[in-house]
């Protein structure tokens, strides 16, 4: 039986599933989903994984155990040390840079500092320029000048990759790019010569596409509550240091954002 998984168009942590099932060969179905429709997801977020009648949630537990349970070709470097390092740029990625590209959708997409021409919006954009720029500095540092261990799992394109991939293709449809001839340049440039890297930067460049096409539609969506924006713990701190608080106490007066659901862990049900 196929897995099934359920992802949101331009979630970073559901690209890096998907990347990770086309590098094992995994067969998959793809169902998209809003997230805070999610019943079977305690914090309401994507993506999620069905397996028959399994659930997996989370996208660092759900590459964890597509690893253990499928673990030809492996996606992790052999050594604990490598495997270490490999698991630290994940959290990073994870975490800090998927804020920014969050953020600047709050911004772009959202106008959530009242558009481009707004001082607000021009000094968080500049900053979120910085900031990436220094994650990327950073991120180059991880990488080796030795061609035979290329990726950030060494010798191995492994799931630390795939995540920092999934967070790389939206930066640069941001227009934030790895510095020239950096190392970090040097691996981009490598890994989308890869099969699954090109499927997938070809299918989420076209959701960039029609987001952008549709940004009229979901600015007046979101001022009509039809949805809220999930302001999880690292997405709220970019905004606050970032100089968006008066956006957060916006939202939260307009309450078109959320956190996770205040009743979400009285329904129960199985995990």
């Amino acid at each position: 039986m196929a897995l099934t998984l359920v992802h949101a168009g331009l979630s970073p942590y559901g690209i890096k599933v998907k990347l990770i099932l086309l590098e094992k060969g995994i067969p998959y179905y793809l169902e998209k989903a809003l997230p805070w429709n999610l019943e079977d997801h305690p914090r309401r977020q994507v993506p999620v994984l069905r397996d028959g009648k399994d659930v997996v949630v989370d996208s660092r537990i759900i590459s964890e155990y597509l690893e253990d349970k499928y673990p030809k070709p492996s996606l992790w470097p052999t050594e604990p040390l490598e495997r270490a390092r490999a698991r630290t740029v994940m959290d990073v990625v994870d975490t800090h840079l998927e804020a920014i590209n969050w953020g600047l959708g709050e911004l772009y997409t959202f106008q959530r500092a009242g558009g481009p021409s707004t001082p607000l919006h021009k000094s968080m954009v500049a900053a979120s320029k910085d900031q990436t720029a220094r994650f990327f500095t950073w991120l180059s540092t991880q990488l080796s000048d030795d061609p035979a261990s290329p990726y950030f799992g060494g010798a191995v394109f492994s799931i630390t990759d795939c995540a920092v991939v999934s967070q790389v293709i939206r930066s640069v449809g941001l227009g934030n790019v790895p510095a020239a001839g950096s190392r970090l340049a040097k691996w981009w440039s490598l890994v989308q010569r890869r099969p699954s890297v090109k499927k997938v930067l070809e299918e989420e460049l076209q959701e960039m596409s029609a987001s952008r096409a549709g940004a009229g539609g979901a600015i007046k969506a979101l001022n009509d509550g039809a949805f809220k924006r999930e302001y999880r713990d690292h997405r709220l701190e970019w905004m606050i240091r970032t100089g968006g608080i008066s956006i957060v106490a916006e939202g939260l007066s307009k309450g078109n954002i959320r956190f996770v659901p205040d009743d979400v862990f009285e329904k129960g049900g199985k995990l």
